[in-house]
C-alpha cells in the first residue's frame, strides 16, 4: 500500500499554534513511521526540507521503510524546487509545476494519512474529490477539533486515533 503523508511544511510554527511540545509529538511521529514500516507500505511525500514529511520520512528511513516516493515538480519554473531533498526518495514522480502537486500526490496514494492541518494539507485533502483515494485518516490527537462536516462532504475521510492506526492501515 502507498501512503501518502500530510503534514506542515514548517512544523515549528505548528508546534507554536497547538501548543504541543515538539519533542513529544516527534515521538508520536517516530512510533507512526515504525508501524508504517513494519508492515511494509511506501510512502509518498513531497520531500521539502525541513517539513514534517521530510521528517517523517527520516524516521521511515531509520526503521528500514519499504520505499519513499517523492511528488516533485521538476518542470517549474515559477517556484523551484531546491528546498526539495530529491536524494531521501527511491522514486520521484514528477508532478510538473507546483499546482499539480496536490493531485500527483492524491493519484499516487492509496490512502491519506493526516498528521497535521494546515491550508496546504486542505487543498490535498479537496483535490481528493477528483482524484480518488481510498480514504483518509486524520489522526485525533493532531487536530484542535473535530473535522468541519461542510469540508468533509463526500470524502472518505475518517478521524483516528493514534491507538486505532496499527489496525486501519
Amino acid at each position: 500500500m502507498k501512503i501518502g503523508i500530510l503534514g506542515p511544511s514548517k512544523p515549528k510554527e505548528w508546534y507554536k499554534l497547538m501548543k504541543i511540545k515538539e519533542k513529544d509529538y516527534l515521538e508520536k511521529i517516530k512510533y507512526i513511521a515504525n508501524v508504517i514500516a513494519n508492515k511494509n507500505h511506501s510512502i509518498v511525500v513531497v520531500p521539502h526540507k525541513d517539513s514534517l514529511s521530510h521528517i517523517f520520512a527520516q524516521y521511515y528511513i531509520d526503521f528500514n521503510g519499504n520505499k519513499v516516493i517523492g511528488v516533485i515538480p521538476l518542470e517549474d519554473t515559477e517556484f523551484g524546487y531546491d528546498y526539495l531533498d530529491k536524494e531521501i526518495c527511491d522514486e520521484i514522480i514528477n508532478a510538473g509545476t507546483w499546482r499539480n502537486v496536490p493531485e500527483s500526490l492524491d493519484e499516487n496514494s492509496d490512502i491519506l494519512l493526516v498528521l497535521a492541518l494546515g491550508p496546504g494539507i486542505f487543498v490535498e485533502i479537496g483535490q481528493t474529490k477528483w482524484f480518488k483515494v481510498n480514504k483518509i485518516y486524520v489522526i485525533k490527537e493532531f487536530t484542535s477539533q473535530p473535522m468541519h462536516k461542510e469540508l468533509t462532504y463526500k470524502l472518505p475521510i475518517e478521524e483516528i486515533s493514534l491507538e486505532e492506526l496499527e489496525n486501519k492501515i
